[in-house]
Order: C-alpha cells, then sequence, then structure tokens
C-alpha cells in the first residue's frame, strides 16, 4: 500500500505527509473551516482533506498590460487598479500548477491579445500557492478565486461591467475561473484550457468548471483522460463547446502517449528524484491547449471544429458540413461564440511544434480501379497540391486497399491551394508482420475526390498517365477530370 501511495504522489506532484492524508481520508473526521478576513470561511474540498493556504501566503498578484503599456506591466490591486479603462474589455489570464504569470505562454497571448485589440489584459500571479503538494494547490484554488473575485468586483463598482469580463484559465487556472464565476453574476466569459483532471474527477459540479459559471464557457481539451494517471486534464465536456483537437488526449507533437510515459517516468522519479525534468517531459500534451488558443487570437484560417459522434468518425470524413452559413461549426478558441453550435467538437492541428497550428480541412475520398488484377494492398498514400504545402498524409501504413474500394480521410493543410487543378499522389508499399506477403507493390488510384470542408466545393482529379498504375516508393500527377 505504501509503495502505492509514494507511487500516486509521485505522479500527481503531492508530499509524503499530503499522501499520508490522502490514506486516511475514508476514515477520517472531516477537518473544520478556515476563515480568512474579508474572504469568508472556507472548507476542504471534496477528494483531499486540505485546507486551503491563507491569501498572505499564496499572494496573489495582478499585472495590467494594456496597447500603451504591452511592454512594461502595472502592479494593480483591488485598492488599486493603476490604469485601469473600465469602458474596454478586460481579459484575466490565470496559470496552472507550478507555472506563473512571467511565463512566455502568458507574456504571448497577452501580446496577441493586444494586438487583436485595445483592451486590459490581466496576467493573475498565484505561484506563491501552486507549488508542490498537488493537493495542497489544488485546495489553494478558492483563495485565489475569492482574491480575483474581489479585484472584479470593485471594477464593476468603478463602471465595468461582469459582461465584458473574460476569464482565461489553464489548468487549475481553468478551475479558478469557474469559482469566481459562481459567486459573480454574469460574468461574461470563462475559457477553459486544459481544465486540471487530478482532484477534480471526484468532485461534484459545483466544485469545477461547469456552464453555469459564465453566460458563455468554452473549453480545449489537449491531455484529457477517464483517469489521473493517464492524462493531466478533464477528458470530460465542461463548458458549453467543448473541442476535442486531435482528439483531445494526444496531441501531434508530443511523442509517446501521456499516460505511459507519466508512469515510466513516475519510476524514474523515485530512483532519481529528477522531478522538474519529469515534468517538462509530461506537460507538452497539458500545454498544448495554450499554444492552441494563443495561435487562434489571429489565426488567418478559420480554424473550424466540426460536431460528430467521435474523433475516429471525423477522421474517417463522415462529419465534413458546417451548414449553408457555417453555424453549425464553430471557431476553435478566442473567436468561438455562444450563438454557433454547442456540445462537443472535433478538429485537427498540424504537426508543426510552432505556429500555425490551424489550417484548412479538406475530405479526400480516393477510389481504387476495379479492373485492376492486384487484390488489395496496404501502404502509405499522400498527396501535395501545390509548392505552398508540403506532402500531406492521407492514409497510413496500417490501410487497406482493395479492388474497387473506396476509402475517404478528412486531412488539414497549412496553407488553402490558390488553384485547385492538380494533386500530387505518392504510394508506398507497408511491409506489416507479413513483410507484405500478398499485397500489391503497386496501385491502379482511379480517381481522388477533394471536398473542401469550408467552401463546400468538389474536385474530382484523374491520372494525366496512360499507365495509371503507381509502383510503391513513386509518385503520379492528377489533374481535374
Amino acid at each position: 500500500m505504501s509503495l502505492i501511495i509514494l507511487l500516486l504522489c509521485t505522479l500527481l506532484g503531492v508530499s509524503l505527509t499530503t499522501a499520508a492524508t490522502i490514506e486516511r481520508a475514508v476514515s477520517s473526521d472531516v477537518l473544520p473551516s478556515i476563515c480568512y478576513n474579508d474572504f469568508g470561511c472556507f472548507s476542504p474540498r471534496p477528494g483531499f482533506k486540505v485546507l486551503p493556504q491563507s491569501p498572505e501566503k499564496i499572494n496573489t498578484q495582478f499585472f495590467l498590460y494594456t496597447r500603451k503599456q504591452s511592454s512594461q506591466a502595472q502592479l494593480i490591486s483591488s485598492s488599486n487598479l493603476g490604469s485601469f479603462d473600465h469602458t474596454k474589455q478586460i481579459k484575466l489570464i490565470i496559470h496552472g500548477f507550478t507555472d506563473k504569470a512571467s511565463s512566455s505562454w502568458v507574456i504571448n497571448m497577452t501580446k496577441e491579445l493586444l494586438k487583436l485589440e485595445d483592451m486590459n489584459v490581466i496576467t493573475v500571479d498565484w505561484s506563491g500557492g501552486n507549488q508542490f503538494p498537488y493537493g495542497q494547490a489544488a485546495a489553494n484554488t478558492v483563495i485565489v478565486a475569492a482574491v480575483v473575485r474581489q479585484l472584479l468586483q470593485v471594477m464593476i463598482s468603478t463602471g465595468a461591467q461582469p459582461q465584458q469580463m473574460h476569464l482565461i484559465g489553464h489548468s487549475l487556472g481553468a478551475h479558478i475561473s469557474s469559482y469566481v464565476g459562481r459567486d459573480l453574476p454574469n460574468l461574461g466569459r470563462i475559457s477553459g484550457l486544459d481544465p486540471a483532471g487530478p482532484d477534480f474527477y471526484v468532485s461534484q459540479v459545483p466544485d469545477r468548471l461547469d456552464p453555469s459559471d459564465a453566460l458563455f464557457v468554452d473549453v480545449i481539451h489537449t491531455d484529457g483522460a477517464p483517469q489521473i494517471h493517464s492524462g493531466f486534464g478533464h477528458l470530460e465536456p465542461l463548458g458549453h463547446v467543448d473541442f476535442y483537437p486531435n482528439g483531445g488526449s494526444a496531441q501531434p507533437t508530443c511523442g509517446s502517449n501521456t499516460g505511459v510515459i507519466l508512469l515510466q517516468s513516475a519510476w524514474s522519479l523515485i530512483s532519481t528524484f529528477n522531478v522538474g525534468n519529469a515534468a517538462d517531459t509530461l506537460a507538452c500534451n497539458h500545454m498544448s491547449a495554450v499554444f492552441y488558443y494563443t495561435d487562434s487570437i489571429n489565426t488567418p484560417s478559420p480554424a473550424f471544429a466540426y460536431p460528430c459522434s467521435d474523433y475516429k468518425s471525423f477522421e474517417q470524413g463522415l462529419c465534413t458540413s458546417c451548414g449553408s452559413s457555417s453555424d453549425r461549426c464553430q471557431r476553435t478558441g478566442y473567436h468561438a461564440s455562444i450563438s454557433k453550435t454547442l456540445g462537443t467538437l472535433y478538429l485537427m492541428t498540424l504537426h508543426g511544434v510552432k505556429p500555425p497550428h490551424f489550417g484548412f480541412n479538406f475530405k479526400v475520398i480516393l477510389e481504387s480501379d476495379m479492373n485492376d488484377n492486384a487484390q488489395q494492398t496496404r501502404g502509405i498514400i499522400k498527396v501535395k497540391f501545390d509548392e505552398q504545402n508540403e506532402d500531406t498524409l492521407l492514409f497510413d501504413q496500417n490501410t487497406l486497399f482493395k479492388r474497387g474500394s473506396i476509402n475517404s480521410k478528412t486531412i488539414l493543410v497549412a496553407n488553402k491551394p490558390t488553384a485547385m487543378e492538380k494533386i500530387n499522389i505518392s504510394f508506398k508499399k507497408s511491409l506489416g508482420s507479413t513483410l507484405g506477403i500478398g499485397l500489391a507493390g503497386q496501385w491502379n488510384i482511379r480517381s481522388v475526390t477533394m471536398l473542401d470542408m469550408q467552401s463546400h466545393m468538389s474536385y474530382r482529379f484523374c491520372p494525366t498517365s496512360n499507365s495509371p498504375m503507381i509502383k510503391s516508393g513513386s509518385n503520379l500527377t492528377y489533374k481535374l477530370c
């Protein structure tokens, strides 16, 4: 049992002292509430029997940025609002566990917001209360929320409207935003960026982000998992609209599945105690949400997300329509709207580590020739539109093609092709576990249809060669039929 608790603590960043508290939680009496002047009384959160620390210990700070003061932040408080302008939009950026307001992603998001519009951007620093153990940091979120709420109430007293307030929270910061909205009527919007999962799966709805916390709650899931040992984020829908890039669990630039790495790193931590390096390795999926959101602020692409039953169906090209006025889809991230389709939405992102993360979606329908002697093959097929775009993977090495079969796939390209007149298709036979026995080393693709999922324009391409057979390792040009 002790080893299991040690592993659990390593995974969540919980100290051995807190571990003992967790182990006794089932049988221990409920801890008394604790009260702090100006902020009221607080009870232990469900799941962890830990009381929040004092506002003085957490030392929540606020830094105001405007277009006039875009490079030099102004320290403000509920007693001194500085150059805050109540006539402009109000954005608060709230970081999560072991993070801080001076982190590069916070600064970059601030710059993108001010590039878009002159507004009040306030970064919230609660690094005095978000360190290890994780359970204590999670408990401290209610205190941070109380301090944030006090600031916003002072702003309202100067003429600001709660509807113009927008809280953007990552990880634990998303749940802080939730607590703020719970006791601040008519809060305009909360954007939850991969809201923290650990310690919040056992919570009741009032103790985590939900649609009642603001007039509009939008959420991006990038490291969601049904259990805490598999991801740092929350997999379940939490807002009016929930975006699931690449399925919401594993991001294409983050390598192996987080859950596997997490377990392996946990055992490494036990022997080396190298907590910091492991945290950097494990945070890739979890941090992707903030990068996607930042890129969404000024992206030239529509960054559409689509309603679908699940991500696999979306990948297979079964969910491609946004409706005649695009109202069935949402723009992912900052430009999401309460007036568009709500619920669970899926999208793909580009595979580059740096922006752009968003592109343009096409549904591809590949029709294999019926008259070819070859019965079947398995292999990688890629498409290249023009010089603006790199080769895009259509089908991976596990895709089976049969004579006369029709295969469909949703793809994403970085740049919208300037002219849909021709495409280039490449094929590479997959060896597989049977070394490709029984699989054709060349394949006849009769036609390729490309559906622009934004404009709904369809283009059908046919081979230009009199010998349309594509040998493994080669490519063939297709023009409009």
